[in-house]
């Protein structure tokens, strides 16, 4: 039985999927035959995909993201904790599939509109990403499918919330960083690729640290 609090962010979460659904029909005659897919950090255009996959593409993989977001914990072993933190989960979800929309609308407004930079527009709002999930990383319980997966988080409970706690503050710095990042617009590349390297490696080590301390 769906509660009505993870009801009402279905639907939300639906509704953006039709909005951009409805944006991209909105403007598909005005857009080219061959859309930008993936830039490199610098905001050049290293890939390319056709017109229906530019408008589709997005708002299918949203579709798929939210129906995998209700049919994964029915089959983790650990599917009772996800009661434990389920308006923290909802709240995840919905602001990842709001960045996907936000990223699909700057896509079609830079591909409409060449002369827009799109690095500031994306790094700003990347890092009110990191930041806003990183605070709820440390209340993530114990599962096999949300937060930092490795052997040893899964294998220990401690060593979960431990890793959890850091990754906290390591999302939300790391955040702050990009979204300076969309002021200054200096480095761009390095300092993105080290602070990638700080949120995912750090706490893989640091949980490996832990599982090692405590079985020796």
């Amino acid at each position: 039985m769906i509660s009505k609090k993870t009801f009402a962010f279905l639907g939300i979460k639906l509704w953006l999927v039709v909005a951009m659904l409805l944006t991209g029909r909105a403007v598909y005659d005005q857009l080219p035959e061959q859309m930008p897919r993936h830039r490199n950090l610098q905001g050049q255009v290293d890939d390319y995909w056709s017109k229906l996959g530019g408008v589709l593409g997005i708002p299918l993989i949203c579709l798929a993201m939210i129906v995998l977001f209700r049919f994964l914990p029915k089959i983790d072993p650990k599917k009772a904790n996800y009661e434990k933190f389920g308006t923290v989960r909802e709240i995840m979800q919905f602001v990842l599939i709001s960045f996907m929309a936000y990223a699909y609308w700057i896509s079609l407004l830079v591909t409409l509109h060449p002369e827009y930079p799109i690095n500031p527009l994306m790094l700003g709002w990347l890092g009110i990403l990191f930041i806003i999930l990183g605070n709820y990383m440390g209340k993530i319980k114990h599962n096999f499918f949300v937060g930092v997966k490795t052997p040893r988080t899964i294998a220990d409970e401690t060593v979960w919330n431990k890793t959890h706690r850091l990754s906290w503050w390591l999302w939300v710095l790391g955040g702050l960083v990009l979204f300076a990042q969309a002021f200054i617009l200096k480095y761009i590349a390095v300092t993105f690729i080290i602070t990638m390297i700080i949120v995912v490696l750090v706490p893989m080590g640091y949980s490996y640290w832990l599982f090692k301390r405590g079985n020796k």
